[in-house]
């Protein structure tokens, strides 16, 4: 199970994975996907009237919206998780294999209880606020107050199994990537096709907090 606090480097470490072979369950893909509902919709628009125009889902305005009280995150989570989990289980039990299932919200939501491993991606929390700026373009009260409706890095580090540190470039993160697949032998076994875990959800809780 793969995850770690929002802008932190999760898809960076998913999207190799993805590369090397590893078939990737995305929770925020599919939440995307969940947001497109009709019905998802309109329970939205009762719950959060300013975030619904005609219909059409304004996810910025959701957003801010809903992380600017702990109250109304969970009121958006209380609409949205249960779908969004459906639809995660549906996809991991259709596959076999090497499975990465990015969570974002994993031990909030007690998805790491599917896992077989867990890691978390950590990253300095100035560099976060930084990217998440400019990435969505967002104030920085904005950005501040979704990450702090997240989980800290550190009671992330002490539930996950692992940790990556992401503190440097991208070629050094997806190398530290690389090295904890081979400390948990998923390379080896990606190159010689010895799969046999239909159900080992690594959750990798990528925290960008580096393998020493």
């Amino acid at each position: 199970g793969l995850t770690g606090g929002i802008a932190g480097g999760k898809s960076v470490v998913s999207h190799y994975y993805g590369q090397r072979g590893a078939f990737i369950v995305d929770a925020d893909i599919v939440s995307r996907q969940v947001l497109s509902d009709v019905k998802i919709v309109n329970r939205l628009k009762v719950a959060f009237p300013g975030a619904v125009t005609q219909g059409v889902l304004d996810r910025k305005k959701l957003r801010t919206l809903a992380f600017s009280t702990r109250e109304l995150t969970n009121k958006l989570n209380a609409i949205t998780h249960p779908a969004i989990i459906e639809e995660c289980q549906r996809q991991i039990a259709s596959r076999s294999g090497w499975i990465v299932f990015v969570v974002p919200l994993m031990f909030e939501s007690g998805l790491d209880k599917l896992c077989d491993a867990t890691v978390t991606v950590s990253c300095p929390l100035e560099l976060r606020i930084k990217r998440l700026i400019s990435r969505d373009n967002i104030s920085v009260k904005e950005a501040q107050d979704v990450i702090a409706r997240q989980m800290d890095d550190e009671e992330r580090r002490l539930r996950a199994d692992y940790e990556i540190v992401n503190d440097g470039s991208i070629d050094e993160l997806e190398a530290k990537a690389e090295k904890l697949a081979e400390k948990l032998g998923l390379m080896r076994k990606l190159s010689t096709r010895h799969f046999c875990w239909r159900h080992y959800f690594l959750l990798f809780c990528f925290r960008l907090r580096c393998m020493r």
